[in-house]
């Protein structure tokens, strides 16, 4: 390169040379030897240059020159500028290296000619409006555009380019300058706007379609499409202007052209050619954007023939939806048309079956569409008749009831004799054009629905006179009778909402009154029986009427004492349902207020036993003389059945009235007893005080009492407990009182229940277990074993004060090894303190005769038989214990769970029956719950609270018995040695 450079002596002569040359090998080698800078000519020269180069297009030279950027704007005579020059030679690559180096694209000549405006290239001028800052608006002298001069030579694809980029077209530019939008006009010198030019050349048509599809933001193709400018449409397509691949890259094409055509109020021609037009060019004639807006579905909404057929003939898809629409917009005569098309004829389901009910087919007899319907059949569509039958007559519609019934006579027929809801629907609607028209095409008018006539549903005062004038059996029966039907509420609610629709100023009850003087004025039997052997009488009590209706039935005749099959009167059924009113109203029309049912029942029975009892009841039936005596079959008279309910008002009313309170029935239970055993506290205070026996014995299973019925279960609840407190302070013997019981009012902590329950009698005993109880190391609990264990040292006390003691009672107090270390320091001390002597032979002889007379039920007999003195004998019954105020434990969960540790684990030895041993489902479930939450193995234990069979138990009961026994004499031994010796006399 330095030897070139020695060779020659660069200068502006060279470079004109250069330059006229355009040589691309002078160029380079120009390029070369100046070694890519232009330091060696001059600047007239570089001018020179480059407008010379921009002429001759040189795409190697013209980059060389411009490298600077110093001379992007130079100017010819002219004033073309190198991007002018460029732009109206065509030459795309130096206009875009141009715009890249900074040319300003608005440039104008000595003519006002910009680059926009003197292009001809079609490329060059989708680069120059591609530039951010061309003003596609800019005028010439002349005031000309680029689009004024696109349209003066007539090149379209400019045109096209140019209103697209947002050429103003009719003269009008608004500007805005800040908040201010102010307006400009464009026109050229002659006062003409781009549209006005346009019309002068004879393309403002075009010119002002083009314009108005970009205001549209459409493609013009596809405008012209739209509005069906079948003459632009083919303009564009033969300039060149558009290509035919804008129709198929628009999907929805179809859809936008009948939309709009579905807009304008009549379609014509042109808009059917336009869419002939488009369809042949490939366009996919079932492309939508949802299911219901295909093309054939808004052509058949529109109605147009040829316009169906066109999209028929290019493969439209015809649903059954299709004709549907066809029948919903009553366009009949694109039925045959769809069908040839193939159609589908029917709805099918998801799998495959055919559905009748809103087909095409349903829907035009729905809407008496005959003409649409005859078609439908004709070309294959099938009716579900029994369906269409039931439809016409549910919506009242008499014009297609009659087509069918015309039109299919003995399938009709058929399905009437067979089907007889549709009878009975025709009677519920209440017309009789209806109902004529099914008899006379062969309905039954006694079929059967759901054991009702279609006269039991009739609900219409015509309608009622209509059938029983064409000879419905006004005392047919089924389970019931026509009569006795309309007192259910069903019909009462039928007959009401028939009124509300018809706007009748009759009341339901004086319609119903109606009805009824027209079913007895045409032979209804006024005492005629249901399956129930009810009468309307009954039945209108049952059914809840009003008074106005059982007046009605009792001045008709109404036989006011008939029975039905439970042997129960109307005044049954009121005083059973708590109904005050109907139970006035047969008082006084005279009812049998003692007529018992077949179960010994009378109405005053009825009235107090069940949820709707009420004194308000009790007291009309004792006011009009019933029997309080009466038995029920159960030997139940009526106040032991409401002893047994919450209703201590209607217990005094009944006491009052002289019913015998100690009366028992044939289970042996007294009022007291029922009473006490559904913890009814309000009826056994009343009871007690009208003098009930407390101690009354139910002796039909084992004996029992009140009181032992509250208290002879293996959880005595605390409201039981309370309950037997006030049967005691009234006096009952615990006699029936399992001794086992006061171990777990002890452990329940109610000391003034256990003190209350020692003084009536019953006797210390002790459970034999058949394991130890709660790390208690003997084998027997006393009740002072309990104290201790549930550190309840008070009581303890009271006990061993009293004497309260059991056998094994006497190693607790002999200072046991075992016991000392099994209980905790404080019990210690208190068994220290009450042990620290050996027991007084006197103590020793009253514990071992108070074991020896046992803690049954017989125990005041057997110290009866002792001959010992009364005062002896009170001492060994406790009856002179007295009550000492003490804390009371009320740790529920910890007494539950205690009962059942007792239960579970007691030997039963006793020979008489224990209801703890009975076991409910309370403790059952209590049992579970326990051993669910037990991880300890109890394989070989025995059921809950059974006595244990196998040998081995009996034998450790023995043992357990031979070492309390052994302690005793121990400790007797000891007591007779002591001075403090005492004989009992």
């Amino acid at each position: 390169m330095n030897a070139d450079k020695m060779d020659f002596d660069l200068n502006d002569a060279i470079l004109f040379r250069t330059v006229r040359s355009g040589a691309s090998e002078d160029v380079c080698q120009l390029i070369r030897m100046s070694d890519n800078k232009l330091t060696s000519f001059s600047s007239h020269a570089l001018n020179w240059s480059v407008v010379k180069a921009s002429y001759m297009g040189h795409k190697t030279l013209l980059p060389f020159l411009l490298q600077d950027g110093a001379r992007i704007e130079v100017r010819d005579d002219y004033g073309n500028t190198p991007l002018l020059i460029c732009s109206e030679q065509g030459n795309t690559t130096l206009v875009s290296f141009l715009l890249s180096k900074g040319a300003d694209v608005n440039a104008a000549n000595r003519y006002g000619n910009t680059a926009l405006i003197l292009a001809t290239s079609h490329d060059v001028v989708k680069q120059l409006l591609s530039h951010t800052s061309v003003d596609v608006d800019q005028q010439n002298c002349s005031g000309s555009t680029a689009l004024m001069n696109a349209i003066e030579r007539l090149d379209y694809t400019k045109i096209l380019l140019l209103i697209k980029a947002g050429a103003c077209v009719n003269g009008e530019k608004y500007l805005c300058q800040g908040n201010t939008k102010s307006c400009i006009y464009l026109t050229n010198s002659a006062g003409e706007s781009a549209l006005e030019v346009a019309n002068r050349v004879g393309v403002g048509r075009l010119i002002e379609f083009l314009h108005q599809a970009h205001i549209s933001m459409c493609p013009p193709l596809v405008y012209a499409a739209i509005n069906s400018d079948l003459v632009s449409f083919h303009f564009l397509l033969q300039q060149n202007i558009c290509q035919s691949v804008e129709i198929k890259s628009e999907p929805y094409i179809l859809h936008r052209m009948l939309q709009s055509l579905y807009r304008k109020s009549t379609v014509g021609d042109p808009d059917v050619d336009m869419l002939k037009e488009i369809c042949s060019l490939g366009v996919d004639v079932n492309l939508c954007a949802q299911p219901d807006q295909r093309p054939i579905s808004l052509a058949v909404e529109m109605g147009n023939y040829d316009i169906v057929e066109t999209l028929c003939l290019h493969g439209a898809l015809i649903s059954h939806d299709v004709l549907i629409s066809a029948v919903k917009m009553k366009h009949t005569n694109l039925i045959p048309l769809l069908a040839v098309y193939g159609a589908h004829m029917n709805l099918i389901g998801e799998r495959g079956s055919f559905i009748y009910q809103d087909s095409a087919l349903d829907l035009a007899l729905t809407r008496s569409d005959f003409g649409s319907a005859k078609l439908l059949l004709y070309h294959g569509s099938e009716l579900d008749l029994r369906f269409a039958l039931k439809k016409a007559v549910k919506h009242g519609n008499w014009k297609t009831l009659t087509f069918l019934l015309d039109l299919y006579p003995e399938t009709s027929k058929s399905i009437l004799e067979t089907n007889h809801e549709i009878f009975h629907e025709s009677v519920a609607v209440g017309d009789v054009s209806l109902i004529e028209a099914l008899l006379a095409s062969g309905a039954d008018i006694h079929g059967i629905i759901d054991q009702k006539t279609p006269l039991m549903n009739a609900v219409d005062m015509d309608v009622i006179k209509y059938l029983l004038d064409n000879g419905a059996d006004v005392n047919f029966k089924t389970n019931t009778t026509t009569l006795i039907h309309t007192l259910t509420s069903s019909y009462r609610q039928s007959l009401e909402s028939s009124l509300q629709v018809a706007e009748s100023n009759t009341s339901s009850e004086q319609q119903h009154i109606n009805i009824l003087n027209v079913l007895l004025d045409n032979g209804a039997l006024l005492n005629d029986i249901n399956d129930d052997g009810q009468t309307a009488l009954i039945n209108s009590v049952t059914r809840d009427c009003s008074e106005k209706i059982i007046k009605f039935f009792l001045n008709k005749g109404c036989k006011i004492n008939q029975i039905d099959t439970l042997g129960n009167t109307a005044l049954h059924e009121a005083a059973s349902s708590g109904n005050i009113r109907a139970l006035t109203v047969l008082l006084n029309h005279g009812a049998n207020v003692n007529l018992q049912n077949t179960v010994g029942r009378s109405p005053l029975h009825e009235g107090v036993d069940g949820i709707f009892t009420s004194s308000v009841i009790t007291k009309a039936l004792l006011d009009h003389n019933a029997d309080v005596h009466i038995e029920d079959i159960a030997g139940n008279t009526p106040l032991l059945l409401a002893s047994t309910f919450d209703g201590n008002d209607i217990v005094k009313l009944l006491v009052a009235a002289g019913s015998r309170v100690n009366h028992t029935n044939h289970d042996g239970m007294s009022s007291l007893m029922l009473a006490v055993e559904n913890l009814n506290e309000s009826v056994m205070l009343s009871l007690l005080k009208a003098n009930a026996d407390v101690d009354l014995i139910n002796t039909k299973q084992h004996p029992k009492t009140a009181l032992s019925i509250l208290l002879n279960k293996w959880y005595p609840h605390f409201l039981s407990q309370h309950l037997a407190s006030e049967l005691l302070k009234h006096g009952a013997s615990a006699k029936f009182v399992l001794p086992e019981v006061l171990h777990r009012i002890i452990a329940m902590g109610n000391v003034q229940l256990v003190q209350q329950l020692i003084a009536s009698g019953i006797g210390p005993m002790d459970i034999v277990l058949r394991r130890n109880l709660m790390e208690w190391p003997l084998k027997t609990i006393s009740p002072l074993s309990v104290c201790l264990m549930t550190d309840q040292l008070q009581l303890a006390k009271y006990l061993i004060d009293n004497w309260y003691l059991t056998q094994s009672d006497l190693t607790i107090l002999s200072k046991n090894s075992i016991l000392l270390n099994f209980l905790d320091f404080r019990i210690n001390e208190f068994l220290k303190e009450h042990s620290s002597q050996p027991p007084r032979l006197e103590l020793l002889s009253f514990v071992c005769v108070s074991a020896s007379v046992g803690s049954g039920p017989d125990r005041a007999d057997k110290v009866k038989q002792l001959c010992l003195p009364p005062i002896l004998q009170d001492h060994l019954l406790f009856k002179k214990v007295a009550e000492e105020k003490m804390n009371t434990d009320e740790n529920e969960d910890e007494n539950i769970f205690f009962c059942h540790q007792i239960s579970s684990n007691q030997l039963d030895k006793d020979k008489y029956t224990s209801d703890f041993y009975e076991k409910d489902e309370e403790f059952l479930e209590f049992d579970r719950h326990i051993r669910d939450d037990s991880s300890e193995d109890e394989d070989n234990d025995v059921s809950p609270g059974q006595a244990r069979d196998d040998n081995s138990s009996r034998e450790e009961s023995d043992s357990n018995s031979s070492q309390n026994s052994s302690v005793s004499e121990s400790d007797s031994n000891e007591a007779e040695s002591s001075d403090d010796t005492c004989t009992l006399q």
